[in-house]
């Protein structure tokens, strides 16, 4: 989910460089939906650093992490090498 939040930020193409994931409690609620919002701390040139939040639907964080993406500098995707 971050990663496209930061093709949706930057028009650039990423790769995970580091990230941490934290759950914290089983989701509960009616719906059985979970939500994540993923926030930018950093949209550098070469770096984003983005927190993740995941809550369910009675909006109670169930889990969280930090994510950091190294940008390719491509837009266009690059054919399949074999």
């Amino acid at each position: 989910m971050a990663g496209s939040g930061v093709f949706f930020a930057t028009g650039h193409y990423c790769v995970t460089v580091n990230y941490a994931f934290n759950f914290l409690r089983p989701a509960k609620g009616t719906n059985q939906k979970i939500r994540c919002r993923a926030t930018p701390e950093k949209l550098g040139r070469t770096l984003c650093v983005y927190h993740v939040s995941l809550t369910d639907d009675e909006d109670v964080e169930v889990a969280n992490g930090n994510f950091t993406f190294f940008l390719t500098g491509g837009t266009e995707k690059q054919p399949d090498q074999k």
